[in-house]
Parts: C-alpha cells; structure tokens; sequence
C-alpha cells in the first residue's frame, strides 16, 4: 500500500539516513580492510551516482501543462478547476504539489515530488543505482562472511570487532533496503515495458477488470460509446476463443446487442431492464491505447537508450500528446482511457457544449439514478485508491 508520512521532511530525512549509514560505513568498516583502492574509488563512484539520481529525482519537476491548454477532439476533456486549464491525456492533479501533472505515475513520499512525465528517467535512475549498490554492498558483505567462516578457529583478536558488529547490522538494513527498493523498480518497470502504463494507469485497470462483469459499468461504456461514436453500443466479440465455459458468470449474459444506429433525440434512454454486459467479451479485449510494444514503451518514459545511464537522459516528447498502438484502430470500443471517464468541461462551456453536435456533445442516454460509489473510491487488492497514489479526488 502507498505510504503516508505525518512528517513529509521525514521521506527525504530517512533515504538520506538509509544512504550515508550503509554507504559510508561498509566502506569506512568493512571495505577498507581489504579492498584496494581502485575497488573504494569505484564503489565512491557507484554511491555518488545514487546521490546524483536522487538529489535530480527530488528536484527535476514532473511536468505540467501548458496555459490555455487544449485537449485534441477525441480525448476526454478534462478541466481542472484548480489549475483553471484543461489537463493533457493521462495527466492528473496532485492534491500535495497542488499541480496537473504530466502523465502522472504517484507522488512520491520519499522524493517529496511527484513522478511524472519529465523525471520518471531520473526517477528509474534512482531506484536502479541503488538497487545495484545495495547488491554490492550485500555481495561484499557475504563474502566478509564467508571469509569469518573460513577463519573461525583463529583467535578473537585477529578480527576487528567494530567490522564484525557493522557487517551484521549493515547486511539486515542493506537486504530490507535491496528488497523494498527492488519491489519497486520490477513492478514500476513492469508495468511501463509490458502494458505500457503507470501505477496509476494499472490501478484504473484493476478497477475495471473487477467491476467488468456489472452492468453499472456497461451504461457507462454504452453512455460513453455513444458520445463519441453516435450510435448505440455494437455486440462485442472476443479476439481468443472464449465460450463462457470457464467463468460462471458468462453463463447468464447471453444477451447480445445489435449493431443498429441509435436514435438522436434526446428522449431515447435505455431500458432500464436492458442487459449490456457482454457475454463473450474480456477485459483482454480491451486495448490500452499507449501500449506501442516493449521498446517503444521503454524509449517513449525514458529517453533513447543511449541516455538511460546519462544523468540528465530524459523523454524528448512534450507530454501534451501521445501516439497510438496500431491495434488501437482494431479496437471495437475506440473510447479514450479510461473507457468509463468523463467530460468535465469549463463551467462556461457546459451549455455551449451541450447544445452543439461536436464530439463533445453529452450523450441522451441516461444513467443510474442511484447513487455509486466513486470510481476512486475503489482499492485494489492492496488496499490502494487513487488518493493514495497523491491524485486530488475532488477534481477527478
């Protein structure tokens, strides 16, 4: 679950803390006893380079949008009321920098910033030189170890005490620091190689892939099919051979829903008693729309590889605007992610854009009447909601 710190000073304090003590005391206790001097210069060199990425990760900003932006016609148009501008495609408002935020990933309690489009590199920088100096230093470590253990018939004076009592203090913080810290890095690299999404984007996945069976989520999709595609929501069909066999809850959704043109007034709703839930149709079916394939993934959040180890490598894109899969043209939905999202239009464009037939025009159909639940009220298995990743829930 994200972390919430009563003192935000205290998530830069203890990494500080975390990287002097284990850093400058293996060295000082452990590393000079035997190590020559080349080995201490480069071990200096790999500790510098985690003060550099860090020091960058606090202070490089994540990005924000530009004044009078304004979103492309078939995105969600999002206005913040805060910012009073319209945010870019994936970018959300954090509720402690008090900004929209490019592409925004998390805030982070420990850079006291948030992780966004422009210093995600320094960022993975970051996590990686301290997950390969913490490996180092718990390599060192064991071999000290091991080398204790080859000698342990000789006399107790032979050894240095201090080195002994530091080598087991420095091998229980340097193994919790390596795991926690590396936790992090795979599920953050994770989801940016294969899906192609932020932390943020795979909570909303979750979400959807735990509501994707009710049919309050299929009047939203059908509500929002609607408004951008002017007609009424086709029969989905499934790209794998799914029958409905291996999941129970498709054996009572054999309703299909003709691919026919929907009336334009607006009086037509929907039945009330009208099954929408696709009965051979997956979460799978769905495509993300910034998944371009691993590489692409990788060089569009971090840069060209050639600057991947480069203390200022970051992104050459702007931020604003993002391509497309290929399979994104395939994808029978085409709605903008997250597919059950909203217009929140400036206040006084609401009429103007109400009454117009743009893209923006709010579809007749007509929703639930009783209340729901938020959708950033939902938590995923860890106990995560959107506010916990540092998202202002009030503007989204």
């Amino acid at each position: 679950m994200a972390v919430q710190l009563k003192w935000p000073w205290l998530g830069i304090a203890i990494p500080c803390f975390l990287i002097s003590f284990i850093g400058y005391n293996a060295h000082y206790f452990i590393f000079t006893n035997y190590m020559t001097k080349r080995n201490q210069w480069w071990f200096q060199f790999y500790l510098t380079m985690v003060w550099i990425s860090y020091y960058l990760a606090i202070k490089k900003s994540p990005g924000t949008p530009p004044p009078n932006f304004q979103p492309e016609p078939n995105e969600w148009r999002k206005w913040c009321r805060k910012c009073n501008n319209y945010k870019p495609e994936r970018s959300h408002h954090c509720k402690t920098c008090k900004i929209c935020v490019l592409v925004m990933d998390h805030h982070c309690p420990w850079t006291a910033n948030c992780v966004g489009y422009q210093n995600m590199p320094h960022f993975i920088r970051f996590l990686g030189w301290v997950v390969f100096t913490t490996s180092y230093v718990l390599l060192q470590i064991c071999k000290r170890f091991y080398f204790f253990y080859q000698n342990r018939n000789l006399p107790s004076y032979l050894f240095k005490k201090t080195e002994i009592v530091f080598a087991v203090i420095l091998f229980f913080m340097d193994t919790l620091v390596l795991v926690t810290v590396s936790a992090l890095l795979f599920r953050t690299l994770y989801h940016i190689t294969f899906t192609g999404m932020t932390t943020i984007e795979s909570w909303e996945h979750e979400r959807l892939e735990d509501q994707f069976y009710t049919n309050r989520l299929w009047r939203k999709i059908a509500y929002n099919y609607y408004q951008f595609h002017k007609k009424k929501l086709p029969a989905l069909k499934s790209w794998t051979n799914i029958t409905g066999k291996n999941d129970e809850r498709l054996d009572s959704m054999s309703n299909e829903l003709a691919e026919t043109e929907c009336p334009t007034s607006p009086e037509y709703q929907f039945d009330d008693d009208e099954n929408l839930v696709p009965d051979q149709f997956t979460i799978d079916d769905i495509i993300f729309p910034y998944d371009t394939g691993y590489w692409s993934n990788l060089t569009n959040t971090l840069g060209p590889i050639y600057e991947w180890v480069l203390p200022w490598g970051c992104p050459h894109g702007t931020g604003y605007y993002f391509s497309k899969s290929d399979f994104y043209q395939d994808d029978q939905l085409t709605i903008p992610w997250p597919i059950d999202g909203n217009h929140t239009l400036k206040p006084d464009q609401d009429s103007k854009d109400t009454a117009t037939s743009s893209s923006y025009q709010l579809s007749p159909y007509k929703l639930d009447d009783e209340p729901s639940p938020r959708n950033t009220d939902w938590s995923n298995d860890f106990g995560e909601r959107m506010d916990d990743f540092g998202v202002d829930t009030d503007v989204e």
